[in-house]
């Protein structure tokens, strides 16, 4: 089962479909391809290990509190990515009226 967009197509997580009983579920969440997806985040990763080192190295001089924060700052943003994901799917979650409530 495929989701279509303008520019590919992937296919539907297992989750989304045994969630839905099988149906097409508009919502449901498009997963890329696992290769792509490390491809992407390994690249992203090290950007952001480089463009640390170097604002860090610019600012200090310093090669090793370059390395340093560079190394320590990437694992805060783990972190606080973790938790925006999960205020963010906290905060999208469809509510029910209290009407509605049996």
């Amino acid at each position: 089962m495929t989701i279509g967009s303008r520019s590919s197509s992937y296919p539907v997580t297992f989750g989304a479909v045994f969630a839905s009983g099988g149906r097409r579920m508009p919502f449901a969440r498009a997963a890329k391809p696992l290769p792509a997806a490390l491809a992407k985040t390994l690249s992203f990763a090290a950007v952001h290990f480089a463009v640390a080192f170097a604002v860090v190295y610019a600012l200090t001089g310093n090669v090793w509190l370059g390395g340093a924060v560079a190394l320590i700052e990437p694992a805060c943003n783990v972190v606080a990515y973790y938790l925006h994901e999960m205020a963010w799917a906290r905060a999208s979650e469809p509510r029910v009226p209290a009407f509605a409530r049996r």
